[in-house]
């Protein structure tokens, strides 16, 4: 291989490295959020006995709204709309 095409490539690497970077610098808040919403919204079944129904619509609503999504579900169930 050439010099000129190991530069390319070395290039090519750096800027997916960054770009990869820029990416999950990104997501991980968004990740972190999700998991404490899922942990918080476990924990308030469980320990304190909310008793809101564990089931795909209301971890699908915590895990992707994370803290957010759980003060709906909290909302929802109190007033007796859902879950």
């Amino acid at each position: 291989m050439s010099l000129f095409i190991q530069l390319i490539v070395l290039i090519v690497v750096l800027v997916a490295v960054y770009f990869f970077y820029q990416v999950m610098k990104s997501i991980i808040p968004i990740i972190i959020n999700s998991i404490a919403g899922l942990l918080v919204f476990l924990a308030l079944n469980w320990f304190f006995g909310f008793g809101i129904e564990i089931n795909f619509w209301s971890l699908l609503t915590v895990g992707l709204g994370g803290f957010f999504g759980l003060m709906i579900v909290l909302i929802l169930h109190f007033i007796g709309i859902a879950f």
